[in-house]
């Protein structure tokens, strides 16, 4: 979800649309400034957890688990959880985001 933000597209529209902003800026960023355009009144929690879960993906299954694995979680609530309420959350939560997002984009 997190690693296939169509970067190349997004810096099309913000183009497009005179948005100015910073190349290096990242993707979930630039995702923020169009959503920010098409005045999507949820950008900055979709936005955050977006964030969260790029945050947990990075020091979790994509590396070895560490403390600052159990930080990322914490920030979502997540630190005594289950694993599988982990996941059930995490799963819901993306599917609620993407749902906003669709609404937001149409």
């Amino acid at each position: 979800m997190i690693d296939y933000l169509n970067v190349k597209d997004l810096n099309k529209y913000l183009k497009q649309n005179n948005i100015q902003f910073e190349q290096s800026i990242g993707s979930i960023e630039k995702m923020k400034l169009m959503l920010i355009n098409v005045n999507c009144f949820e950008t900055e929690d979709i936005c955050l957890f977006l964030k969260n879960l790029q945050d947990i993906r990075s020091k979790g299954s994509a590396h070895r688990k560490s403390s600052d694995y159990e930080k990322s979680l914490s920030k979502m609530g997540l630190e005594n959880k289950t694993e599988i309420d982990k996941f059930k959350y995490l799963l819901e939560r993306a599917n609620y985001i993407l749902e906003r997002l669709e609404v937001c984009t149409y």
